[in-house]
């Protein structure tokens, strides 16, 4: 017997026996059967779950990158790239794109409101807050996952780029 639940295994055991098999294996999911000399042992165990092939090779369908994909796939991704002087004001009105989140026709108005969201999130922190990249990517990334679910009720993927430049090197 090699499919089925157990109970389901146990009467393909029963129906072997039944029909003069002289010997039955009841294996567990992954047991890696051999047979030698008319006889089956279970000699091993393989690995179990969800494969897909990627990329030339099998992995497992819950691996990190392709529950990331899947969560891209249903909540959408937003980037937005950021530049502030070396003290934390901004250079540029950020620039913020999608993918997946909104329709066409909706897309102008939410990224112009993201943009305003992003703006008032670094306004908003205090002056030492707004020296570390990594504060400032956490504050953007809240400010537009909170935008995005209270809008379209979706969890996207965010991508923020932080560039660090004062106006004498944009204007160069």
């Amino acid at each position: 017997p090699v499919h089925g639940t157990a109970r389901h295994l146990m009467a393909h055991a029963t129906l072997a026996e039944g029909c003069q098999v002289s010997q039955t294996v009841i294996p567990d999911n992954g047991d890696i059967i051999t047979f030698t000399n008319c006889k089956a042992e279970i000699t091993g165990n393989a690995p179990l779950g969800a494969f897909t092939h990627e990329g030339g090779e099998i992995v497992d369908i819950q691996s990190d990158f392709l529950r990331s994909r899947r969560r891209m796939l249903w909540n959408g991704t937003i980037t937005a790239s950021v530049v502030v002087t070396p003290s934390g004001e901004l250079v540029l009105t950020p620039q913020v794109s999608q993918s997946g989140i909104c329709a066409a026709d909706q897309a102008d108005e939410f990224l112009a409101d993201a943009s305003l969201k992003i703006e008032d999130a670094i306004e908003n922190m205090t002056d030492f807050a707004v020296l570390s990249n990594e504060t400032v990517q956490q504050t953007i990334t809240s400010a537009l996952r909170s935008l995005v679910k209270s809008r379209f009720r979706l969890r996207p993927t965010v991508h923020i780029h932080i560039l660090r430049a004062d106006n004498r090197e944009l204007s160069a």
